[in-house]
């Protein structure tokens, strides 16, 4: 039997008050930090692995350099410390050398850690970036997670990225194995596609756990444990029809240009999922391609595409709501990615930076799952 987020994934889509009281409290079984937080997607992937377990939980630090972004975290984790900075002026020390002032400070702001979790910006990694070609600086930020683990000196380790960050240039993920295990940890790594634990949407990450106990859960074992049958875009925002409305920036799509508007009508008038090649404007119509989920509209029965920061955008992918002539709201591309509907994204009041805070995030789903296992081991 399959376990999922508060017994039903369905219903947790759905769930409207957080309940976060019951679980984030000062006297807690376990200590939380999240490096390159986010808007808190792994963070609430975690909260809820310790609820099912029946333990309590303290966010006793979150790092995210964006300021919106940190907003959002805040204000539905309310941590005891929220440092919205450059992670490298907190971790300015080489592996293996003394810590320096900033490090001892950060440590001691963090205090006792059980579980440290980073998603490191993975723009420079991802398949989709082909000017940066895995050769972003940013991509050194990856071994930040290993720096971190010897200032913080926590229990358990989870790290989640693209695909492509095993192939940066650079070996950033091998130097943090070989950094991790000098330390002492045991290392899993392994690939999960997202919608093999019941997500509606195809989301491929590459998954780096570690652990000091005698034990180290695997990403097969886990998707054996957690696997279900992937969902469809019905499931996850069916439920939504008639909800995209203007004046409410969370369920209000965007509004296309002429042209745009001439090919989404054209699609459903043709009642077609994919744009023809002569429909698409000329900078990509008389180039050889096969990204024929561009300008495309989802499909009811089928799991979304990875979804991205571009989801307002029909020439960024496959957008286009299924029954309704408009792009995908904020909403629904939240609940494609797994959020509730308590999840509080109003810090954003932009509708480009609330793109980027729901496309970036990580799915609660993919951190609970390898979180419960993680503590499962201690």
């Amino acid at each position: 039997m399959s376990i999922e987020l508060r017994g039903s994934d369905y219903n947790f889509l759905r769930e409207t008050k957080s309940k976060f009281d019951e679980v984030l409290t000062s006297n807690s079984h376990i200590r939380i930090v999240d490096l390159f937080s986010g808007c808190g997607g792994t963070s609430l992937g975690a909260v809820e692995a310790i609820r099912t377990k029946g333990l309590t939980a303290t966010i006793s630090a979150a790092v995210e350099w964006d300021k919106v972004t940190a907003e959002c975290f805040k204000e539905n984790f309310s941590p005891d410390t929220m440092l919205n900075t450059d992670i490298t002026t907190l971790l300015d020390g080489r592996a293996g050398e003394q810590l320096t002032e900033s490090e001892r400070k950060f440590q001691d702001t963090c205090g006792h850690v059980d579980i440290l979790l980073g998603g490191p910006p993975c723009q420079g990694h991802s398949s989709l970036n082909n000017y940066s070609r895995m050769n972003d600086p940013k991509n050194a930020l990856y071994f930040k997670m290993a720096r971190a683990a010897e200032v913080l000196k926590p229990e358990f380790i989870f790290i989640e990225n693209v695909v492509g960050a095993v192939n940066d240039r650079s070996g950033v993920v091998q130097r943090t194995i070989e950094r991790l295990q000098d330390l002492g940890y045991l290392i899993s790594k392994g690939v999960i596609d997202c919608k093999e634990l019941g997500l509606a949407q195809s989301r491929k990450r590459f998954i780096l756990m570690a652990s000091k106990g005698k034990s180290i859960p695997s990403t097969d074992s886990i998707l054996k444990k957690y696997s279900l049958e992937p969902k469809s875009l019905s499931w996850a925002i069916g439920d939504l029809i008639g909800s995209a409305k203007s004046g409410d920036i969370f369920n209000e799509p965007s509004k296309p240009s002429k042209e745009n508007l001439e090919r989404i009508n054209y699609l459903f008038e043709s009642n077609l999922y994919d744009l023809p090649n002569e429909m698409r404007p000329p900078c990509h119509r008389d180039k050889k391609h096969s990204y024929n989920s561009i300008y495309g509209r989802l499909s009811w029965d089928k799991p979304s595409q990875t979804l991205t920061g571009g989801f307002y955008n029909m020439s960024m992918g496959r957008y286009i709501h299924p029954e309704e002539k408009r792009t995908l709201t904020a909403h629904e591309a939240a609940r494609i990615q797994g959020f509730p509907d308590f999840f509080n994204f109003y810090p954003a009041l932009k509708r480009t930076s609330l793109a980027q805070i729901i496309g970036n995030a990580v799915p609660p789903k993919l951190a609970f799952s390898c979180v419960m296992e993680l503590i499962e081991n201690d």
